[in-house]
This record gives structure tokens, C-alpha cells and sequence, in this order.
């Protein structure tokens, strides 16, 4: 006679698993998806010239924020919410893999050569995420070169108001919310001084 154990405990790890990715989304019924590969950078490179074929280790993001799921964050009212995608038909990604990602593409697009590892860069930036809503981030920048801190900064990036709640529109807006922390970045004079 075979045991059913097997199958049992088999149904448990798969029920669980469902369980935790379902369960660190956000919470609402309200639900917008993103998408890196949707993500279409609107950064005009020739902006920032003096950056063209630099290289920046990106090496962590953080997330400190207490408003964020691991898998997502909300409006300020928690009434909408954002899941993360790297593409069509893939699983959720955490808030600090979504954003690594999806910063690349647009220090990419300003002309930035972003590098996951390596010893060849020019200098590495460091994000800490302290606040995230749909309408507003809060983010600390550290720059280092040479495992010299050269350059902190707090930065505050605002969206404008939600013209819409449309998903479509919602989305989009979250997509210039990446071009906005590059260009927020790229445009302080003090980071460009430490980094040029």
C-alpha cells in the first residue's frame, strides 16, 4: 500500500509557497501592473553629455521604506497598488530587484553604462529608499569612489497628481517616475561635480 504523505506534503510546500508569493503583493483590489520591459525611457541623452560612456557600479538598493510591500507599494491612501514585473508572464519582483533593474535602463538611456559587478567602473552608486508611494519618493544616494564616500545626498522626487485613475495612465506615470530619479540625480550639480 502506498503512503499518501508524499503527496500531502508535496500539496502543503506548494500551497504555502502560493501562499507567500500571493501574500507579500499588495494588499488591495485595486491592482496596477508594471513591466520593465514597458518601461520606455524619455530621457534625452544630449541633457547630459558630460556623463557619455561612463561607468557606475550600481550596487544595491535598499528599501527602508514602511510604506512598501516586499512585491509592491500603493497610492498614499493604500487604495491602489503596484505589482512588479520584469516581463509578460514571469513572476512578481521585489520593490529593490524592480527598481535596480528598471534604474539601469534609464541611466542607460542618459548614456550611463551601468555595471552589475566588475572592477572597471568609474564610480558605484548606492540607493536607500526611505519613502515610496505612486506620488512621491524619498531616497538617500551615496556615492563612492575608490570606497571613498565622495557624495550623499536626500533626494525627494514628486509625481504630479493623478490626472486619472485608468491603469494605463497610472502606469505610465509610474514609468516617468524612473526617468524623474535619474534625471533628479543627474541634474544636482554637487553629484556631478564629485562624479566628473
Amino acid at each position: 500500500m502506498k503512503s499518501r504523505y508524499p503527496v500531502a506534503i508535496c500539496s502543503i510546500c506548494v500551497f504555502v509557497c502560493a501562499l507567500i508569493i500571493c501574500g507579500c503583493g499588495p494588499y488591495t483590489n485595486n491592482i496596477v501592473d508594471l513591466n520593465r520591459d514597458r518601461y520606455v525611457c524619455k530621457i534625452d541623452p544630449a541633457q547630459f553629455n558630460n556623463f557619455q560612456g561612463k561607468r557606475i557600479l550600481l550596487s544595491t538598493i535598499i528599501d527602508e521604506s514602511k510604506n512598501t510591500s516586499n512585491m509592491g507599494y500603493y497610492n498614499p491612501e493604500k487604495m491602489i497598488g503596484y505589482r512588479l514585473y520584469s516581463g509578460e508572464n514571469t513572476l512578481q519582483q521585489p520593490v529593490v530587484t524592480y527598481f535596480w533593474y528598471s534604474l539601469k535602463k534609464g541611466f542607460e538611456c542618459a548614456g550611463i553604462r551601468i555595471e552589475e559587478h566588475g572592477l572597471v567602473y568609474d564610480a558605484e552608486l548606492s540607493l536607500i529608499f526611505k519613502s515610496l508611494t505612486d506620488e512621491e519618493i524619498k531616497f538617500t544616494m551615496l556615492l563612492t569612489k575608490a570606497g571613498k564616500i565622495m557624495y550623499q545626498q536626500d533626494y525627494v522626487v514628486k509625481m504630479p497628481e493623478a490626472q486619472s485613475k485608468d491603469h494605463a495612465v497610472l502606469e505610465q506615470r509610474a514609468y516617468g517616475m524612473l526617468d524623474s530619479i535619474v534625471k533628479t540625480i543627474l541634474n544636482d550639480p554637487d553629484f556631478q561635480k564629485a562624479f566628473l
